[in-house]
């Protein structure tokens, strides 16, 4: 079971290396590409350039990142995503490395902000 000072976190978003909210991961480990063992829907918002992640589609396995991060680290991660009013955080598990891990992902609160999503814009990978 993970302890709260050593998370995993799986980014798919502008969390990943060479997009604008990297930065926020500077202090943690790198731990690999990953890819996500169950399926999600991955859409486009409306209005800005970041994507979200929702459970209630199967549609794509999520290409993304694993980070270690330490709880100051996660605070950071939770303010970004507007937690758990516009995100809402889940354990899912993820292929590393060829090898299965749990880490933590924020995928789009259901219940809020429903007119934020674009379905128009079903996407497999954010690029």
């Amino acid at each position: 079971k993970m302890n709260d000072t050593n998370m995993l976190v799986f980014v798919y978003g502008t969390l990943m290396s060479g997009f604008r909210n990297n930065y926020l991961l500077d202090n943690s480990k790198f731990i690999g590409a990953a890819e996500t063992v169950d399926k999600f829907g991955l859409y486009k918002v409306k209005h800005g350039d970041f994507p979200f992640a929702i459970d209630s589609e199967k549609l794509t396995h999520l290409l993304g990142e694993v980070y270690k991060v330490d709880e100051y680290t996660m605070q950071m991660l939770d303010t970004l995503e507007n937690y758990p009013e516009l995100y809402i955080k889940k354990e899912i598990e993820v292929i590393v490395n060829n090898k299965r891990l749990k880490a933590i992902i924020y995928l789009k609160n259901e219940n809020n902000y429903k007119d934020v999503i674009d379905y128009e814009q079903q996407i497999e990978i954010w690029d």
